[in-house]
């Protein structure tokens, strides 16, 4: 907006010094114009999913079955694909059935008997409750290899 008021200024002040306003200052002040309708429009777009969306952050806990410690081969293996976040997170989507850009991966961390993992996730508000109630209903769920996935539903959804 204070460019749109430095080229009003500067068209008043060339008209009544020259009698005619520059094509190029003209199409400066339409190109501002529509410069703040956009940003205007985005704004309220964004202020509008903020209303239907929440961003919440949880912890998904890797932990070994039996409670004994985890292998070198395995924390070599966390360790090695450490920096492959964004697969994780797609992967992650495809489990929650969410888009693959609302959910993003934090830190990852390593503990004896597994690893932790931060996930911060935009979901609409009414799939938030649908997915509170399957995870309460799925506290611990097996996945392969003598391991055990344990959401912490007591963390889901602080903001």
């Amino acid at each position: 907006i204070p460019q749109l008021a430095v080229q009003i200024v500067y068209s008043i002040i060339t008209y009544s010094t020259v009698g005619a306003i520059e094509d190029a200052t003209v199409l400066a002040f339409v190109a501002s114009t529509l410069s703040i309708l956009a940003a205007m429009v985005v704004y309220e777009a964004q202020r509008k999913q903020n209303i239907e969306m929440d961003i919440t952050q949880y912890f998904v806990r890797f932990a070994h079955r039996g409670g004994t410690s985890m292998s070198d081969r395995y924390k070599e293996n966390i360790l090695r694909n450490k920096g492959k976040k964004e697969k994780l997170a797609k992967r992650l989507a495809a489990v929650f059935s969410a888009n693959d850009k609302s959910i993003e991966i934090g830190f990852v961390f390593i503990r004896i008997d597994g690893c932790t993992v931060h996930v911060q996730h935009a979901i609409f508000k009414d799939d938030l409750q649908r997915l509170q109630k399957k995870l309460y209903s799925q506290q611990m769920q097996t996945m392969g290899q003598g391991f055990s996935i344990q959401m912490d539903v007591h963390l889901y959804g602080q903001r």
